[in-house]
């Protein structure tokens, strides 16, 4: 709720006109998300001043002759040029060169003042403990100044010496300790500037997987991505039948990554015989899609936040958002009767619902307000409002941050949180393509989005107990039940077997106590197994087959008996014996298998092809073919 909180939504609208500003809200969402801070929001301007600096320098390229010739340089080009040999007086010149090097030694003398204040500055500031050693070696130098004076000449040039040396060694020593606090000084301003510079976590590189297995799990995945630097996490998508049930995934790294490199060593690897396919992933181009811009209009824009509101109060109250434990059973027995929320972005949404008009005033002067043409097909002048449009924008802003559904394109989309891009695509009001628009367009707006987005207004989260009864819903005490006694075999009499230990016992009684007290991890399994299948029941977005096409409704009455082929006719009885048809014997034995009917492809194209169709009781021209020797001697009877 940050982005609510500092009022970035004040300023922007979904619109085509506000692309950028719409981006912005989205990566700061984004970034918040991640863990970012308010101060990891500046590298949102530094993109826009680096993008307006690449369309600046862009613009130097593409147009030389704006180029411009500084001034001083203009200047000191137009100034004579006097030589020596043309016998002109040059003292003026040398007294100007003059002028000029005392002006550079006066800079020299202050800049090396400023250096040595800063270094005196740097060995003030330092430990106590070099304070104290400094003012201990200057009671010695003021000692040792004390014995010269009060002793004779002799001792003076030796004093003097010791004196310098003295005098030297604490100003090496503070050279030194500057030099060490000027590094430590940019080491520090470093490490600063490291860890105060704003980090775009928006900002990802991916990589995209075009087959996994049924039998790769995502833990897998996860355990060969992480030996790579910059990961962080890994998407799978939902198996699709089509593909035999093979998915796709997506794995996310840090900006500082070379994906390539990545890319190329996944392409080295199989993960349980399979090649995973790796491609590196784009990023999204269009993030920002338009629709048709007769939304604006304010009729349409109330029946959107009406829709907008009902979906988020849905969603509130599934996953238990903004929801006071405290509160009384009257508060939730009034939610049933209107938009009732501690939601702040449902503060006060009443009153963009309710319809206002000046009824009695029209009934006062006479007025018949209800017969004008509401579904006619006059044409209409799309009316705008600022007010209910940033109402709606908060309410949809919210629905694609917070439950990332696209309200525009009524489309949801699924696992998010763990994509490359999060918050990648919105859709926003366009202008409007209709040269001319009549009260029936808007009518036929506003009943086809409602249609488009029922599934999110009637939000079935559970199918009933009657209707997943139906369906075969278990129960874990007969599941278990079964279990057990299909785990007790009886080998003889008092003589019973456990197979899941191998053990013999005298009763049954003994083996299901074995069972529920040795074996509570198998029993475990089975009450997971009926919750599992349970949980699919109950889920109204389970992946389900097709119906199949005998299970429908004919449209039509059946045809008659006699316009029936035989091969959709029922199936005889097991034995079947055909009948004797003329001049043909019946057969002396039953089939084993029912034969089915003619085939019509079989008879009219392959037999058409391979062998001529005869007609019926005409004799075969050919003669059968015997096997006899033709060296034996005939037979005569």
């Amino acid at each position: 709720m940050k982005v609510f909180q500092m009022k970035m939504l004040d300023l922007v609208s979904l619109d085509t006109e506000k692309v950028n500003e719409i981006k912005r809200v989205l990566d700061a969402a984004v970034i918040l998300m991640e863990g970012g801070t308010e101060f990891d929001l500046k590298s949102l301007d530094e993109e826009d001043a680096s993008e307006e600096g690449t369309a600046a320098a862009a613009a130097a390229v593409t147009t030389p002759a704006n180029f411009s010739v500084p001034a001083a340089v203009m200047a000191a080009a137009a100034a004579p040029v006097v030589s020596k040999d043309d016998g002109c007086d040059t003292q003026g010149d040398t007294s100007s060169v003059a002028s000029e090097k005392t002006e550079e030694n006066a800079m020299k003398m202050d800049s090396n003042k400023v250096d040595e204040q800063s270094k005196v500055d740097a060995v003030r500031t330092s430990s106590g403990d070099k304070k104290t050693s400094d003012t201990l070696q200057n009671d010695k130098i003021r000692s040792k100044k004390d014995r010269r004076y009060n002793g004779g000449s002799d001792s003076e040039s030796g004093a003097s010496s010791e004196l310098e040396n003295e005098t030297n060694e604490p100003a090496a020593v503070a050279a030194q300790e500057s030099e060490q606090s000027k590094e430590t000084e940019k080491e520090r301003s470093e490490s600063s500037d490291a860890v105060l510079k704003p980090r775009a976590l928006h900002k990802t590189l991916s990589i995209f997987l075009r087959n996994l297995v049924p039998s790769i799990t995502r833990q897998e995945v996860e355990a060969l991505c992480r030996r790579f630097p910059g990961f962080l996490r890994v998407a799978i998508q939902d198996p699709q039948p089509e593909r035999r049930f093979a998915r796709r995934g997506w794995v996310t790294f840090d900006r500082s990554v070379n994906v390539k490199d990545i890319c190329w060593s996944l392409n080295n690897i199989r993960l349980k015989e399979c090649d995973m396919g790796p491609i590196v992933n784009r990023e999204i181009k269009q993030r920002v899609r338009v629709i048709n811009g007769l939304a604006v209009h304010r009729q349409v824009a109330k029946h959107d936040i009406k829709h907008a509101a009902k979906i988020i109060q849905n969603l509130d109250s599934r996953w238990k958002m903004w929801q006071d434990h405290t509160s009384e059973k009257k508060d939730d027995e009034k939610m049933s009767f209107g938009f009732l929320s501690n939601n702040p972005v449902l503060k006060n949404i009443t009153d963009y619902l309710v319809d206002e008009g000046s009824y009695e005033e029209e009934a006062l002067l006479g007025v018949v307000s209800e017969g004008k043409d509401k579904e006619g097909g006059s044409e209409i002048v799309i009316e705008r409002d600022e007010e209910i449009l940033k109402v709606l924008d908060r309410l949809i802003f919210y629905l694609r941050i917070v439950y990332s559904i696209d309200y525009y394109s009524a489309v949801e989309y699924p696992n998010e949180d763990e994509m490359p891009h999060r918050c990648g695509m919105i859709h926003v009001r366009g202008t409007n393509t209709l040269s001319k628009i009549t009260q029936t367009n808007v009518n036929e707006w506003i009943s086809g989005f409602e249609a488009k987005i029922l599934p999110f207004l009637n939000m079935k989260v559970i199918v009933d107990d009657a209707e997943a009864i139906k369906l075969g819903k278990k129960s874990q005490d007969d599941e278990v039940e079964k279990f057990i006694v299909t785990n007790m075999q009886e080998l003889a009499k008092d003589k019973w077997l456990c197979p899941l230990s191998g053990k013999k016992f005298k009763g049954p009684e003994f083996v299901r106590k074995h069972i529920l007290t040795k074996h509570l991890e198998k029993i475990g399994e089975v009450k997971k197994e009926v919750m599992y299948f349970n949980n699919y029941l109950g889920d109204p977005r389970r992946p389900q087959l097709p119906e199949h096409p005998s299970s429908r409704q004919l449209l039509g009455p059946p045809p008659p008996p006699t316009m029936m082929p035989s091969f959709l006719g029922p199936p005889p009885p097991a034995f079947y014996r055909p009948p004797a048809y003329p001049g043909r014997r019946a057969a002396p034995y039953p089939p084993q298998f029912y034969m089915r009917g003619p085939d019509p492809y079989r008879n009219d194209f392959r037999r058409e092809h391979a062998n001529p169709r005869r007609e019926r009781g005409r004799p075969d021209p050919r003669g059968v073919i015997s096997y006899n020797d033709l060296d034996a001697p005939a037979d005569v009877d």
